[in-house]
């Protein structure tokens, strides 16, 4: 089986060693044991909450990969994540951290924190502004970044016709995509 078939699949959930770490966890590796959390389990909101807990005092070094990793673990797991911890959590990490990580950020990290935030419900105005002047820096931006892009800017009906990449401009207004091609 092929590396990344393995770290994708269903798996056993965490054991209780990995879970009794999660006190002491780094933050890269808590970011990467929240997806396999998300993933494998175990699903229950007591394990969340101490993810949650432990996200909080990391909250200040997380990169802005491990940030993505972190948003998207909410959102594959949300109906197993105390929606009100992750809510009040995540609308105080975006507050506090999102603009400098937002600002180091490459095209698939941009593509996965944008599709993340859609997901969890944790729309900022400003986050979505601060995400597309960003993403008028990068010109090599792929389909599947764009369309994730492109998703949770509709999802959220958020409209910046000055800034953006030109592709999201055409799918992010309220015109017909693509009418004047």
């Amino acid at each position: 089986m092929r590396a990344a078939a393995v770290r994708t699949s269903k798996g056993q959930p965490l054991s209780e060693l990995t879970l009794a770490s999660l006190p002491w966890m780094p933050h890269t590796q808590l970011a990467q044991t929240m997806q396999r959390l998300a993933l494998n389990g175990p699903h229950d909101q007591v394990t969340w909450r101490k993810v949650i807990s432990r996200a909080e005092v990391v909250a200040h070094t997380f990169t802005p990969k491990d940030t993505a990793l972190m948003i998207n673990a909410f959102a594959k797991a949300r109906d197993a994540c105390p929606s009100k911890e992750v809510g009040r959590f995540l609308r105080s990490f975006i507050r506090e951290y999102m603009p400098p990580i937002i600002q180091t950020s490459r095209a698939i990290d941009l593509a996965q924190l944008a599709h993340g935030i859609s997901v969890c419900h944790a729309y900022d105005r400003k986050t979505f502004e601060q995400l597309s002047h960003r993403m008028q820096t990068f010109n090599d931006m792929d389909s599947q970044q764009i369309s994730l892009i492109a998703n949770a800017f509709s999802r959220e009906k958020h409209e910046d016709k000055k800034k953006g990449h030109p592709l999201l401009r055409k799918c992010c207004t309220r015109e017909t995509p693509f009418a004047n091609d």
